[in-house]
């Protein structure tokens, strides 16, 4: 159980930062 809740952490991680990578170019573009 363990191996699987640091995947579904270092899952939510990943989708997290592309999530502000993907985010920061467009409020940039706004602004």
């Amino acid at each position: 159980m363990n191996i699987y809740t640091s995947i579904i952490i270092f899952l939510l991680m990943i989708s997290a930062t592309l999530a502000s990578i993907a985010l920061k170019p467009d409020f940039e573009n706004q602004v």
